[in-house]
């Protein structure tokens, strides 16, 4: 939930640092191995151990959807930190954190293709396709604010990953309305500020590129994440104190409405 909320707000954790905080228990197994009562093999320094990738253990459904919140919510950090200092430092101990969580979200995409050929339940392939998400949108917060460091290469692992989200998006169908991720919001709503930034970039120079494919991809999100909120019952009830906060009809409303105020510049989609 923590990893979650810092998504939304784009900011460090009010609760916890996680590289320093001291945690044990040990990542979420699959059910078989609850039901045959088999421990993990190692059960301290869980997110440290993972974070400094000095423990291998965890590669359940649960566990990788877990990793993958924490891999959100530490590349949300770099990104609220390098927005604050309104530029990307340059410094050796920015570039290896940089270096150093590219590698750990790339090692976690290397684990998908091998479950996607394991039989998994609809509930597993559900969570699978959320974690996928995520993965693909903390690669996104790690690399935008470094196109102006890195250009053409994070802007193009930006732009894949986004593609990415949308081609997973359209095989997103909730298989009960309670059961709805919160993070969805975020992943789509971070991929549609990767495509905003593409399409904006193309019209600036017509001649040379084409923004169609953006502004397609683009719609393809935003439809999405109107349709399922509107039609999605979990989603749609909104207490009342929160309305009186945001002022909206419900949670993705929110986030589509923050990236309007933020590119006021794309054309209405």
């Amino acid at each position: 939930m923590n990893n979650t909320w810092v998504s939304i707000d784009e900011c460090h954790s009010k609760f916890y640092d996680l590289e320093k905080l001291g945690i044990d228990t040990p990542w979420p197994m699959d059910t078989f191995e609850y039901e045959f009562k088999l421990l993990p093999a190692v059960s301290r320094d869980t997110l440290k151990g993972f974070l400094h990738n000095t423990i291998p253990e965890g590669f359940s459904i649960l566990a990788l959807h877990a990793k993958a919140s924490v891999l959100l919510e530490q590349a949300t950090v770099y990104a609220a930190t390098t927005s604050q200092l309104q530029q990307v430092p340059s410094d050796t101990s920015s570039i290896h954190e940089f270096e150093r969580l590219e590698a750990l979200i790339e090692q976690m995409k290397g684990h998908f293709p091998l479950l996607d050929e394991t039989g998994l339940t609809s509930s597993e392939e559900e969570t699978l396709l959320i974690t996928k998400m995520m993965v693909h949108a903390a690669t996104i917060k790690l690399h935008l604010p470094s196109v102006v460091r890195n250009g053409t290469l994070s802007l193009q692992q930006a732009l894949s990953a986004a593609t990415k989200i949308v081609i997973l998006t359209r095989d997103f169908q909730p298989s009960h309305s309670i059961h709805v991720d919160p993070i969805v919001g975020v992943v789509w709503t971070t991929a549609c500020e990767a495509l905003i930034r593409e399409v904006l970039r193309t019209a600036s120079h017509p001649a040379r590129h084409n923004s169609s494919e953006g502004q397609t991809l683009l719609h393809t999100l935003s439809s999405h994440m109107t349709r399922v909120s509107h039609n999605n019952e979990f989603l749609s009830k909104v207490p009342p104190f929160a309305l009186a906060v945001i002022d909206l009809t419900n949670p993705l409303d929110f986030l589509l409405k923050r990236i309007r105020t933020r590119y006021p510049a794309i054309p209405q989609w």
